[in-house]
């Protein structure tokens, strides 16, 4: 237990210095809009002489806030009576071309939709464009009969192809935002090994010459913890590799798209098993990959989004960065403890098998059903290499047309999390709700109507999260051990 707690640990720092190097580029250069940090930075900001957020006092705000908040209320009295009519949280049901295309649920999020509100209007139209092509791709794919053999766990978009296919947008995406950034990096280098007086890192999360010791020496630790576990050199360099792109990947597009649900289009082992296979690995590498699951597949809540978005709220808070850097870990450390002795708590008190769903059930066996699938394999995977290339092929022309042209209306950030599969289907209609009602305001009002709406769409969220909240405290006191979905569905 101590030696997976210090590779998370490790795993975390290595994340937080690739956040501080980053930090300047997306902050302060690139001036991305982090719209998950709307509200926090809404809710520090009070005018002289108050107490309270300036929105408060907005008629439009409570018209916001009471909207989602009703709705939640009302379905709550449905708890205790079954017969009321409860008001649904989606418009009709599903919306689907055909019977071989995927469906798109038409469930209203209001979180995700004052959320997207704060996100430019290039991207969240490139977010639902984007999972709408998919869905038109695979279920062309569907009626024309054409497969891939072997459908990867946690290879997101239905259709391997697909899934694949984002995978390489998404690494032309990383490998373009590390080449912008190529004269900051060179900065934090020469900072480093030079100590350039002329060079100023006081003011960043960690000193530059901290961010490259401190980011290569947990790296060795990773790695050498891998290879200990018995990883091959070629293998742990493809899987270090693959997870940078992933997790700088996912940083990216929630920096700049404010998705609450978002996940990689696929993981680390599944790009390093198909493409080495079991011919050109050693069944211990594909082993020691497969444990890796327990703390890579799941994207929902890893760390490094949490420490960008804490990167930028640290302009606006009374602290120095250097301590928010130790304030960070510090709750790191704390989280994963906690939560690592209730998980052990349960598990041994009431039988974590009970429990059911996936992560306890058939999620447990997934790694090891999986590790022995590509020890089977006999070789490199070329179709799923092949339409990873063609995902980067057309990224690389979107990203040209991107900054070469002012007038092209797709962002290429689309395209890497555009997939026809969950989460994106949940959300994609309420994506779609905020564009529509941003565009309307952008065109009838301007800027000016864009910035008086705010606080309804703060409203939305706010109100949401109170009824959640309210809803959750109610299941605990009558309704322990059942609850009721209410939140991401």
């Amino acid at each position: 237990l101590f030696g997976w707690l210090t590779l998370v640990m490790a795993i975390f720092f290595f994340c937080h210095c690739l956040v501080a190097a980053l930090r300047k580029q997306w902050v302060e250069y690139e001036r991305l809009p982090f719209p998950l940090m709307e509200l926090p930075l809404q809710l520090i900001s009070t005018p002289e002489g108050s107490n309270w957020p300036g929105f408060v006092c907005k008629r439009v705000f409570w018209i916001g806030f009471g909207i989602p908040f009703f709705i939640v209320m009302w379905n709550v009295v449905t708890y205790f009576t079954p017969a009321f009519p409860p008001i649904p949280m989606d418009l009709s049901g599903n919306i689907q071309f055909g019977r071989a295309f995927p469906a798109i649920t038409t469930n209203i999020n209001y979180a995700i939709v004052g959320f997207t509100y704060f996100v430019n209007l290039d991207v969240s139209f490139s977010l639902w464009f984007f999972t709408l092509l998919t869905m038109i791709q695979q279920g062309l794919f569907n009626r024309f009969g054409y497969t891939i053999a072997n459908i990867d766990v946690y290879t997101l978009g239905g259709h391997p192809a697909i899934g694949w296919q984002s995978f390489g947008a998404m690494t032309v995406m990383v490998v373009n935002l590390f080449w912008m950034a190529r004269s900051h990096f060179a900065t934090i280098w020469r900072k480093a090994w030079t100590n350039d007086p002329e060079i100023d890192d006081s003011d960043e999360l960690m000193s530059y010459r901290g961010i490259v010791i401190g980011g290569l020496l947990a790296l060795l630790y990773i790695s050498f913890w891998f290879w200990r576990s018995g990883m091959s050199f070629f293998g742990l360099s493809l899987f270090i590799l693959a997870t940078i792109i992933l997790y700088t990947g996912i940083t990216r597009v929630i920096m700049e798209g404010g998705l609450l649900f978002s996940r990689a289009p696929l993981i680390a082992p599944t790009f390093v098993g198909n493409t080495l296979g079991g011919g050109l690995m050693p069944v211990e590498s594909h082993v020691s990959m497969g444990i890796a699951y327990g703390w890579h597949h799941e994207l929902k809540g890893f760390f490094m989004v949490a420490a960008a978005n804490s990167g930028k709220i640290s302009d606006h808070l009374h602290l120095s960065r250097r301590s928010m850097t130790f304030y960070i870990m510090l709750s790191a450390l704390v989280a994963l403890l906690v939560s690592t002795t209730f998980a052990l708590y349960m598990g041994y008190t009431y039988g974590a098998y009970n429990y059911g769903g996936w992560i306890f059930g058939d999620g447990s066996k997934l790694p090891y059903t999986e590790t022995l699938r590509k020890i089977a394999a006999t070789g490199t995977d070329w179709v799923r290499l092949g339409h990873a290339a063609i995902g980067a092929a057309v990224m690389a022309l979107l990203t040209f047309m991107r900054y070469r042209f002012p007038w092209w209306p797709l962002h290429p950030i689309g395209m890497p999390v555009g997939i026809c599969s969950y989460p994106m289907t949940t959300i994609v209609f309420s994506i779609f709700l905020s564009w529509l009602a941003k565009w309307v305001i952008m065109r009838s009002g301007g800027i000016g109507l864009y910035r008086r709406a705010q606080p309804f769409f703060i409203g939305l969220i706010l109100g949401y999260f109170t009824g959640i909240g309210i809803s959750f405290i109610i299941d605990m006191i009558w309704f322990p051990g059942q609850g009721h979905p209410l939140y991401g569905n």
